[in-house]
């Protein structure tokens, strides 16, 4: 299950369609957490599951990879803390060149990153596996590209 913004207030965000189409509020989030909790998934990181379906145990057991993109400070502030609650597992992949950016005019912190402390917190709990999502997230539709680059 991929997700992106965990926030109550870009969800809503009447001036943003996109922001808005990539929101999900935390009560969302953990209605979710409680669902994969309920019919017996077990969340893991991509790097276990060779693993556990070599060992077969795919019979015994149901899994789930739970993934949050780009690395926003929300995350931090909304997705953690469940994922703590419910002892669940989830990789972030960031964005290295924007860990840590903060826009001090971004609406309800939906432009600012995490830190690079704050991802160290959440990868040292055991629960978050931290991966790169691109190192600049550029918009290559956009971009026209000779052969050098």
């Amino acid at each position: 299950m991929m997700y992106h913004h965990i926030n109550p207030d870009t969800v809503n965000d009447p001036k943003d369609s996109v922001l808005r189409g990539l929101s999900m509020s935390p009560a969302k989030f953990e209605e979710d957490l409680k669902d994969i909790k309920e019919k017996g998934y077990e969340t893991v990181f991509p790097y276990e599951i060779k693993e556990k379906l070599l060992n077969n145990e795919k019979q015994e057991k149901k899994y789930v990879l739970l993934t949050i993109d780009d690395g926003y400070l929300d995350i931090y502030l909304y997705a953690f803390p469940l994922l703590k609650k419910y002892n669940m597992k989830a990789t972030f992949y960031v964005i290295p060149n924007l860990v840590g950016q903060f826009d001090p005019k971004s609406v309800n912190n939906a432009g600012n990153y995490a830190t690079w402390e704050q991802l160290t917190e959440m990868n040292e709990s055991g629960l978050i596996n931290i991966g790169s999502h691109t190192m600049d997230h550029a918009e290559l539709t956009n971009k026209k590209y000779k052969d050098k680059d």
